[in-house]
C-alpha cells in the first residue's frame, strides 16, 4: 500500500508593525519603507528553507478546509522591494540621516525592536538577521529580541513594547483575525498592532450578515486593505508535510484532521 502525503500550511512569515501613537510604524510611509527594503523572496527561503510558499490570505490554516474564502492568489499588492525607495520615503516621512548613519526625526532617532516567538521555528533568529541588516543598512538601529510565549503576549498584549515582528496568527478562518487586527487595543484589548483601518473595519463589520460568495469577498478585501497600508505584510507560509499509510486524511499544519481520517482496506 503507497505512503500517503499530505501538506499542512503553517502561517511563518508575517510581518507585525506597532502603530501605537509615537511609535515609527504610527506613520504609513514609515512602514512602507521598513517593508520595502526587505527581499521577500530571500526572507521566504530562509524561514521555510526554501519549501515555503507566498500566503494568498491571513488565514490560511488548513487551505480550504479551514478557510472557505481561501483566494487562489494572493488579494493584495504589498510594498515591493525596493532599497532606494525606501530611503527615499524615510526621507519624505521625515527622517533624516545623522552623522553616524542613523536617521533622527525631531531629536529621535529611529530605533527598532524587532521581536519574535523562539518557539515557532528555528529559522526565525537567522530571519530576523535578515531584516536587521536591511534596516540598518537603511538607517534604523535595530535590536532583534526572541520571547517563549508567555514573554512575547506580555509584550503584545500588555507592555506594547515592541515596533515590528514575526507575529504569525494561526487562524482558520478569517473572522478569528478581526480582534486582534482592529477595536480595542492593549491592555484592555487584543489589537496588539494597534491597527486602526476603516476599510478593513468597515468590510469586516458586513461580511458575517452576508451569504457565502459575498461574504467571502468582503473577507478578502478587508485582508487586502491591511497588506495594501503595510499595516501587515505576509511574506512567507511553511510547508509542512504529513505522512501516512493505511488512510487517507486531510492535514492542517502538522496535525490531521480526525474526522476526515477514513481507513483502507488492505
Amino acid at each position: 500500500m503507497d505512503l500517503l502525503r499530505q501538506g499542512g500550511v503553517t502561517p511563518v512569515g508575517e510581518l507585525a508593525f506597532n502603530e501605537q501613537p509615537g511609535r515609527p510604524a504610527a506613520d504609513e510611509k514609515v512602514r512602507r519603507a521598513l517593508a520595502m527594503a526587505l527581499n521577500a523572496d530571500e526572507i521566504r527561503t530562509v524561514l521555510t528553507d526554501g519549501k515555503g510558499t507566498a500566503p494568498t490570505s491571513l488565514a490560511t490554516l488548513a487551505g480550504k478546509a479551514g478557510n472557505p474564502c481561501l483566494p487562489a492568489q494572493a488579494p493584495w499588492t504589498p510594498p515591493a522591494y525596493d532599497a532606494t525607495g525606501a530611503a527615499a520615503l524615510l526621507d519624505e516621512a521625515g527622517w533624516v540621516t545623522g552623522a553616524d548613519g542613523v536617521r533622527v526625526k525631531d531629536g529621535k532617532r529611529l530605533t527598532l525592536t524587532f521581536i519574535y516567538e523562539t518557539n515557532v521555528t528555528s529559522t526565525y533568529p537567522a530571519a530576523a538577521e535578515l531584516v536587521s541588516k536591511a534596516w540598518t543598512t537603511l538607517g534604523a538601529e535595530v535590536k532583534i529580541t526572541g520571547q517563549q510565549s508567555a514573554g512575547l503576549n506580555e509584550t503584545l498584549f500588555k507592555s506594547s513594547s515592541w515596533d515590528a515582528g514575526w507575529i504569525a496568527l494561526r487562524v482558520f478562518i478569517p473572522a478569528t483575525l478581526v480582534p486582534f487586527l482592529s477595536g480595542a487595543t492593549p491592555p484592555k484589548g487584543l489589537n496588539y498592532g494597534f491597527i486602526d483601518n476603516p476599510v478593513y473595519a468597515k468590510l469586516v463589520g458586513e461580511a458575517p450578515a452576508l451569504p457565502q460568495p459575498e461574504a467571502c469577498a468582503k473577507w478578502v478585501a478587508a485582508e487586502a486593505a491591511l497588506v495594501n497600508r503595510a499595516d501587515v505584510v505576509p511574506m512567507a507560509d511553511n510547508l509542512q508535510p504529513v505522512f501516512g499509510k493505511g488512510a487517507t486524511f486531510d492535514a492542517y499544519s502538522d496535525s490531521i484532521h480526525p474526522d476526515s481520517v477514513r481507513m483502507l482496506a488492505e
